[in-house]
């Protein structure tokens, strides 16, 4: 698993991506409920690309995607929002919703979940 970190644009933070297997998940400060756990800990929330919270895509995530692509990735994994601001391919690469990954392992150490079921497992 390798890290993409750039300035985001919008707020004083990174957006970063994880390259894992042949796609880049994209993170950053966002309104998403979904998460990505590496190591049993939660490394960030999904970008969502609608808009409607986020300020949606900006040159950041397209500049993360481009590194990956460079570095081998073959797809973009976000939460794709509410549809009407939904892009299809980011920096020439297939954009798939975050919520399809929901409760899968990614590899051994990663896995998607929501920030839900996340903190109520860290309170138990």
């Amino acid at each position: 698993m390798e890290r993409i970190e750039v300035p985001a644009v919008w707020l004083k933070s990174a957006t970063v991506g994880y390259i894992i297997g042949s796609e880049v998940h994209i993170l950053r400060c966002s309104s998403s409920c979904y998460g990505l756990i590496v190591n049993d800990d939660l490394v960030g929330q999904y970008c969502c690309q609608d808009g409607c919270c986020d300020a949606g895509l900006h040159k950041d995530v397209e500049q993360v995607v481009r590194r990956a692509a460079e570095k081998g990735a073959t797809a973009v994994v976000l939460r794709t929002g509410q549809g009407r601001h939904r892009f299809s391919r980011i920096a020439g690469l297939p954009v798939k919703d975050v919520k399809n990954y929901y409760g899968k392992e990614l590899q051994e150490d990663a896995r998607v979940t929501t920030l839900r079921a996340y903190f109520n497992q860290r309170a138990r």
